[in-house]
């Protein structure tokens, strides 16, 4: 071989060489990072394990008093409900007296105004029979003194 292909064997050598030392020292490189990045993770998650049994501990309380906040609101509801019901029943039987009176006293004030009606009907078609007699009657009369006039009109004497 010559020096030239020896040279370039050589090269190839060397840049595959220095490529893996390369790729090793990423690879130590990403292996420490991950190491740090589990370490902060590992602080965090102890930090954070830390805040909520701390919080779980002042939570406690106030649970307690939320539960028996929620009992109290509970027992409101129905003592709440069953007034609601009483209420509900009340204004039924209410309404339906109501719809009773009132239809007895529209059944006891219609047939007396629909009989008074009918006796001032029966009145007024008598006292205008009446009339109407009496204008006849009046007519005949100025007639019959019409004809009497005229009959004294054409009398010579």
């Amino acid at each position: 071989m010559s020096d030239t292909a020896v040279t370039f064997l050589g090269t190839i050598a060397i840049a595959t060489a220095v490529m893996a030392l390369i790729q090793v020292g990423v690879i130590v490189g990403l292996v420490l990072y991950g190491r740090r990045l589990a370490e902060q993770v590992h602080r965090t998650a102890e930090r954070l394990e830390g805040t909520l049994s701390r919080l779980e501990a002042k939570s406690d309380p106030i649970l307690e008093k939320l539960s028996a906040v929620s009992g109290d609101v509970s027992h409101a509801a129905s003592l709440a409900r069953a007034q609601a019901e009483k209420l509900d029943a009340l204004t039924t039987s209410v309404s339906r007296r109501v719809d009773r009176t009132l239809d007895t006293a529209q059944r006891a004030l219609t047939v007396p105004a629909r009989e008074g009606i009918a006796l001032g009907a029966a009145v007024k078609a008598t006292l205008g029979s009446l009339r109407e007699q009496r204008l006849e009657r009046q007519v005949a009369r100025r007639a019959a003194r019409q004809a009497r006039d005229d009959d004294h009109a054409l009398f010579i004497g």
